[in-house]
């Protein structure tokens, strides 16, 4: 089936080589006077070819901690570098291995007279299969600059393989002339066995617009990241989930901080946007945002929460509702303790492995968006934002002042109006806010909000029984269990 997608691939692609060709043409304009005229070298062609090649499948060279990595380290039996790694943008595992050769590097060729009928294929899996068997230098099938390449291939998927767990699904090399695509990188550089010639395919430059639907299907950055984007519209959410694949529906919203005011009185503004995410049955989620359903600033004011709680309310139930014009099946929102967490991107140095379950209190409820410092996606569960009505009471951890004359305030001064840094809302005095030392080192490790808010009161936060569960120390001291609804440790005006 031709996509759009596809269909602009191929373009681009057309583009793109026609350009390059133009570059080394020998009537081609020369960099400086006297330059020689020799085939591009391998930084040339990543740079004028290859990286545009890799960007045309929607690769992302932009932003190389995100989508695609450069010269990227493994180690092995030595330290190896790989030129283009492309990885799973929340998992972080590798989907692609991507090797740049210079554009004057010939296709495999054979070392010896009897192997020279073997088609390309044929002598690059005996060689692997040669290299993986560890055979002696003088009987390797190909010439020894592809033996070479091709035996780094090996120690990059293995050295990939023992750090991870995980299998990259495909391996390329490339010249820009030519383009040899591991269709199964477990048979060609893992397992034991002879290589499979049939799941190595070439390309050459002349037919890459001919077929650049197969390579499209083969290292389109679409198709290696299976899950849906970071966001959806209603319309499109067919293409992701359907009645049958729906095993839970949470509600959410999309927070944008935002810088407002003027030069000498800057602060923030936050924005809800109401969303879904959706739990298909193959645990995969899927989050929808419809910007015409409409969004809300947040009051800075407490009095004011509740009539904003109200109205983005509204928002989110019509959301719902949109949402099961197309998915008429489609369950209540199940409470934010069901939610089994967004992937958590690995630190350095760990591998995809994990034992044992996820404590609701360690499951990731809110997703930074990663092209914006001041964007999240938060999971409220089964209530439509994160912030809930201040309770009845006068607790002294609202007020900075108060903190401060038992010695227990956070900061030199209050905070009188909304700020950027440190990321307060709500003010002193209100019921949203806190300033109880205590409590904020108590939260340090548990806090969900506090890339965007630091000073929010915990009692107001959709999240505080899951930072706080049951049997545990709540922030302002309580002890949740049988009897117990009195704060032990901070003190309340009477």
């Amino acid at each position: 089936m031709v996509t759009r997608e596809k269909a602009r691939f191929k373009r681009t692609l057309e583009e793109l080589i026609r350009s390059f060709k133009r570059k080394i043409a020998p009537d081609a304009v020369a960099p400086f006077i006297g330059a020689v005229d020799e085939p591009p070298l391998e930084h040339t062609t990543r740079k004028h070819f290859l990286d545009g090649f890799l960007e045309a499948l929607g690769w992302d060279l932009s932003n190389l901690d995100y989508d695609v990595v450069e010269e990227a380290r493994i180690h092995g039996e030595t330290t190896l570098f790989l030129d283009y790694v492309g990885a799973h943008p929340e998992e972080r595992l590798p989907l692609l291995i991507f090797e740049a050769k210079a554009w004057s590097k010939p296709l495999v060729a054979a070392a010896r007279s009897s192997d020279r009928n073997k088609s390309h294929s044929q002598l690059i899996a005996a060689a692997i299969t040669h290299c993986k068997a560890k055979g002696d230098e003088a009987s390797r099938p190909v010439l020894k600059e592809w033996y070479e390449w091709l035996g780094k291939l090996v120690d990059y998927v293995r050295g990939m393989h023992v750090q991870s767990g995980h299998v990259v699904p495909k391996v390329a090399i490339s010249s820009g002339r030519w383009l040899v695509v591991f269709t199964d990188p477990a048979n060609a550089f893992i397992a034991d066995s002879d290589v499979e010639p049939s799941r190595i395919l070439i390309f050459d430059i002349e037919n890459y617009v001919e077929f650049s639907g197969e390579i499209f299907d083969l290292l389109a950055r679409s198709q290696l990241v299976r899950d849906p984007p970071v966001y959806i519209n209603c319309e499109q959410i067919l293409a992701h989930a359907s009645d049958a694949s729906v095993r839970r529906v949470f509600r959410a919203a999309w927070v944008s901080r935002v810088r407002s005011g003027s030069p000498f009185d800057i602060h923030p503004q936050i924005q809800v946007y109401p969303a879904a995410v959706i739990e298909r049955s193959d645990r995969g989620l899927v989050t929808i945002i419809d910007r015409s359903v409409g969004r809300e600033t947040v009051p800075s004011r407490g009095d004011r929460v509740a009539q904003h709680r109200v109205d983005v309310g509204s928002l989110s139930d019509a959301l719902l509702a949109k949402l099961k014009t197309f998915l008429p099946s489609l369950p209540q929102a199940s409470s934010i303790a069901e939610f089994p967490g967004f992937p958590t991107p690995p630190t350095r140095g760990m591998s995809t492995h994990v034992d044992g379950a996820i404590g609701v209190g360690d499951r990731r409820f809110v997703k930074e968006w990663p092209h914006d410092a001041e964007q999240f996606i938060l999971v409220t569960g089964d209530v439509p934002h994160y912030l809930m009505e201040g309770q009845a009471g006068s607790c002294i951890g609202h007020d900075w002042a108060a903190c401060r004359k038992i010695g227990e305030e956070v900061g030199e001064n209050p905070v009188l109006s909304p700020t950027l840094d440190p990321a307060a809302y709500f003010v002193s005095g209100e019921s949203h806010h806190c300033a109880h030392r205590q409590i904020h080192g108590r939260r340090v490790q548990t806090c969900k909000l506090q890339a965007f808010e630091d000073y929010m009161c915990c009692k107001v936060c959709v999240f505080e029984p899951i930072c706080w569960d049951v049997g545990s120390h709540r922030p302002c001291g309580t002890v949740i269990g049988p009897d117990v609804d009195a704060p032990a440790e901070v003190a309340v005006l009477e």
